[in-house]
């Protein structure tokens, strides 16, 4: 295996040996729909969320906060922008080493 660094930095040697963190995991989104035009506290759980992980969404949403609370549990503040037709919205969840998994939100 040859590693890669977060600028794209390739090993010089193999290795056999992988380390890191396992993929961000999405058990629940709560709530799982909100309206257009709102601003709320998404409550994420699952597993393996490191400290310092982002949240990305489209540019209909904007994330105005993350706290991931432990490796289980983070808090999102977002705001939907108004006339986002209803739907689903994919957003992931990424952690400071790239890793990252997909999930959806509904909009009504």
């Amino acid at each position: 295996v040859k590693a890669r660094s977060i600028t794209g930095a390739e090993s010089a040697q193999f290795s056999n040996e992988v380390s890191g963190w396992p993929r961000p995991e999405i058990f629940s989104v709560v709530p799982p729909v909100v309206a257009a035009g709102s601003t709320v506290p998404l409550t994420l759980s699952g597993v393996n969320f490191q400290p310092g992980a982002t949240v990305e969404f489209p540019p209909s949403v904007t994330v105005h906060s993350v706290t991931v609370s432990a490796c289980g549990l983070m808090i999102v503040g977002i705001s939907v922008a108004p006339g986002v037709p209803a739907g689903p919205v994919s957003f992931d969840v990424v952690n400071p080493d790239g890793v990252f998994r997909s999930a959806t939100l509904g909009v009504q």
